[in-house]
Formats: structure tokens, C-alpha cells, sequence
């Protein structure tokens, strides 16, 4: 025995995975192996403090996972009803116990193999993500469970049923043959660019997001209360070509901000799309800005311009884009907002609200089949948020015009049909169409055309993306 050994936690985390699979080839039941394997790690966790280290940790622990895999291999042929199937799994070799002094061949690293074997093309990507974190990543139940935001007892049997589709596919514990292993390698890199992509620890907050379909990468930034589920209809007419990424902005739903009392800056939330890109992709990505999320994207655009290829800006809300007069009366409109809202309510405010932006929220015209979209307490919150605290950044944008004109980013100002041109948004896509000198371009809708009109939203944005 040795101390010269990180901390037993640390040792346990990545043997684990490399115990299991060589269980796994000697035995053949995945679900078997891992628990054999947790077992051992639990008698680690009780000797190795008090007696230290071994020498060969891996070799220990597939000694005792060993033993406790022949014990539950004995129990399984004792009960009849399964007895042909642990015949099929167990060569016979294997019923009796190596040697003291038999080598049991643990310098193999079996991680890869588990990682095949966890992204098995016959899961979900859910179950698939899952099980992956548990049983390559060391994840424990309850961690995986608050990762993906359900109890442990749900996530428990998510990764149970997963271990039996596994078993029922019978796929033996190898490598893929170089025939079926690019559809193999498909799932596995999809699995970990899902785990990799599920969400990150931004400076200040938590930002929690989605990413669906496949093809270059669309990023699409909200404005209102509009969390990762405001475009559901939206991104289901995306997705057959492009990976399209929604997200909660901070202090939105599930996109936690650390300490509440401090708000949101305009300059938090460039950078949580910054950062979000960077997970998602080392490729610049199209982004598609919605009002605020529009002035989000010009910022990025001037901050790092590396990361967008285009930008289309729908009616952005950046008063630094207008003359001196007309920006300052409308910050004083914003604040008359905040005045109102704080005083009278979310409801009087929903009204002056819907007149600065030229929305009519009566004779809205709409696309038939849309998702309902109820005013329930999360978007309640949601609106809460966003007039108190993004109304400010609002005001206080000091956007870098004359560094925008000079930008990189193929930005493309765009505005909805509907829109009445004597507002401010509408004012605002045309007045960042004359800085850059190209056409302001026409959408279906309104101020809200990405949700009241999500298909024609996405012919047009596919249109202006191949152009």
C-alpha cells in the first residue's frame, strides 16, 4: 500500500468506467457490471482511507468487483427462470475464480467501448445522455437528476430502462466493425455534443439552453419574457437544416442569476451569448435577434465578431441608433414604462407596452396551429424581469455605432410587415440599414412575426441565410 495517491474520490471517478468494461467483455451484462462495480467502489471508499492505497487501484477494484460479479452470476443460476439466460452471457470458464497470482488483465482501458455501448443508436438522446454521465462520466443518480432538472427516482428509472434496451439489444461488448461504425460514431459524438452543449456556468449565472436539429448552427436570441420555449413552433420549421439553439437569457425561467439582487447589464448578457456560442461551436453561427435580442446581437458584433457569420436584427431595440432627440424621447419612454408597470401592473403596462412596440394585440393576424403560450407564473416572472431590469439596460445601452459600421458580421436589419413605421423598433432596423448602407429586409408579421407567423418567419430566414 501507498499514499502517493490523489484523494480516493478523484482516483475512483475515472477508474470507474475502466472496471466496468472489463467486466463487461468477461461477463457481458453491462447492468450487472456496473452495479458490481459500485460495490467495490463503496468498499474503497471504507478500506482505502484507514488502510491506504493500493499499489494497482484498478487491479483491486476489478478483483472485488470480480468476486462480486461470480456471486451474483451463482444467485442468477439458482433461480431457474433465468438460468438459460446467464448460461448465454457467462462463457464457463468463467464460473470459477482466478488465481491469486492470475493476472486479470486490467491494463486494457475499456472506456471507449463503454462509450460506444452507452450511445447505443436504439436510445433516446436523453437516456442516452444519461447513462453516459453515469457510466463513463461517474455522475451519481441524484447529480444526473439535478443536471437535467427531474427527481432522482425518475432519473433512476430513466437509466434503468436504458441498461435494458441495452441488454434486449444483446450488441456484443467490443468495438463497432469499421461497417456499422459511423452510424456509431454519429450517436456518440451527438451524445457529447448534447452533454457538452446542455448548458455551462456563465460569470454570474447559470444559463440554461437547448439545442435541436442538425446542420449550421442558429442561434436564436429572444426579447420579452421569451425564454428557450418561446420559438418552439419557430425552431420545429428550422430544424430539419439547421442546429438551432434557444436559451433562457439570465434571469429568465431556468437561467438562474447568482445573486438576484444585482440584475442583468446589457454587457452579462453579449456575454453569455459569447460564451454559448463558444460551447456550441468553434465556427462563427448565424444568429437570429428578436428586439432586445436583436440589440444583444449587434453587440456581439462589435465584440466578437468571430463568432457570428450573420446576424439578421428583427426590429432591434438600440436607441443608440437614433438621433440625439429622438433617442432620448425614447429612454424616457422606457422609464415611463418602468413607472407605469411598478404603479398600475402588468396589465396597463401590457397596453402601453404593445402601442410603443405597433403591436395590436386584438387584430394580431396569426398563421393557423400556433403552440398556446398561456400567461402562466413563469412568464409572469418572466415579464417581471425583463421590464425591471432589461428595461434599464434599454436605456442605458451605449452601443458603439461607428465601430458596428465597421464590423465584420454580415449584419442584415430586418422589420415586420405590420409594423407601423412611426415606432421605435421599426425606426431602429431602419436607421442601422442606412449605417450600414444596405436594405432593411421585410418580414412576415409584425414585432412578434417569429411567433405569430413562424413558417413564413422560417422560409424567410432561410432566403436571406443562402443569400
Amino acid at each position: 500500500m501507498t499514499a502517493a495517491h490523489p484523494p480516493v474520490d478523484d482516483l475512483l471517478r475515472p477508474l470507474a468506467p475502466q472496471v466496468a468494461g472489463v467486466l463487461t467483455r468477461r461477463f457481458g451484462d453491462f447492468d450487472a457490471a456496473e452495479d458490481a462495480v459500485q460495490e467495490a467502489m463503496l468498499d474503497a471508499l471504507a478500506q482505502w482511507p484507514a488502510e491506504g492505497v493500493p499499489d494497482n487501484p484498478k487491479g483491486w477494484l476489478v478483483q472485488v468487483a470480480y468476486r462480486r460479479m461470480i456471486e451474483q452470476v451463482r444467485g442468477e443460476q439458482a433461480r431457474r427462470r433465468r438460468e438459460e439466460l446467464v448460461v448465454a452471457r457467462s462463457p464457463a470458464d468463467h464460473w470459477i475464480s482466478p488465481a491469486a497470482d492470475r493476472a486479470l488483465g486490467t491494463d486494457g482501458d475499456d472506456t471507449l467501448v463503454m462509450l460506444f455501448l452507452s450511445c447505443h443508436p436504439a436510445l433516446t438522446p436523453a437516456s442516452a445522455i444519461a447513462l453516459t454521465l453515469r457510466a463513463v462520466g461517474g455522475l451519481t443518480t441524484a447529480e444526473i437528476g439535478r443536471a437535467f432538472m427531474v427527481p432522482e427516482a425518475t432519473m433512476a428509472q430513466r437509466i434503468s430502462r436504458a441498461k435494458q434496451r441495452i441488454r434486449a439489444s444483446r450488441v456484443p461488448f467490443r468495438m463497432p466493425d469499421p461497417g456499422e461504425r459511423a452510424e456509431r460514431l454519429a450517436a456518440v459524438l451527438h451524445v457529447l455534443y448534447l452533454i457538452f452543449n446542455e448548458g455551462y456556468a456563465a460569470s454570474g449565472a447559470t444559463v440554461y439552453y437547448e439545442v435541436r436539429g442538425a446542420g449550421p448552427v442558429l442561434l436564436i436570441s429572444q426579447s420579452g419574457e421569451g425564454d428557450a420555449d418561446r420559438t418552439a413552433d419557430l425552431v420545429r420549421h428550422l430544424a430539419a437544416d439547421h442546429t438551432v439553439v434557444t436559451y433562457d437569457r439570465r434571469g429568465l425561467s431556468r437561467s438562474v442569476i447568482d445573486d438576484p439582487g444585482r440584475g442583468a447589464t446589457m454587457a452579462d448578457h453579449v456575454d453569455d451569448v459569447h460564451r454559448l456560442l463558444a460551447a456550441v461551436t468553434d465556427r462563427p453561427a448565424h444568429m437570429l435577434g428578436c428586439s432586445f435580442g436583436a440589440a444583444i446581437g449587434l453587440h456581439l458584433a462589435v465584440a466578437h465578431p468571430g463568432r457570428l457569420g450573420t446576424l439578421i436584427a428583427h426590429e432591434p431595440v438600440a436607441p443608440s441608433l437614433l438621433p440625439a432627440a429622438e433617442r432620448l424621447r425614447h429612454v424616457r419612454e422606457l422609464e415611463e414604462l418602468q413607472d407605469l408597470y411598478r404603479a398600475r401592473g402588468l396589465a396597463d403596462a401590457f397596453v402601453r407596452i404593445a402601442e410603443t412596440l405597433g403591436i395590436d394585440p386584438v387584430a394580431q393576424d396569426t398563421e393557423p396551429g400556433l403552440t398556446p403560450r398561456p400567461l402562466d407564473d413563469r412568464r409572469r416572472a418572466g415579464f417581471d424581469f425583463f421590464i425591471r431590469n432589461d428595461f434599464t439596460a434599454i436605456a442605458r445601452d451605449t452601443l458603439d455605432v461607428a465601430a458596428l459600421g465597421d464590423t465584420a458580421v454580415r449584419v442584415v436589419p430586418a422589420f415586420g410587415r405590420t409594423t407601423p413605421r412611426h415606432v421605435f423598433d421599426y425606426r431602429c432596423a431602419q436607421e442601422l440599414a442606412a449605417l450600414l448602407g444596405v436594405e432593411a429586409r421585410q418580414f412576415p408579421g409584425g414585432h412578434n412575426g417569429n411567433t405569430t407567423h413562424p413558417r413564413a418567419y422560417a422560409t424567410r430566414i432561410r432566403e436571406l441565410l443562402a443569400t
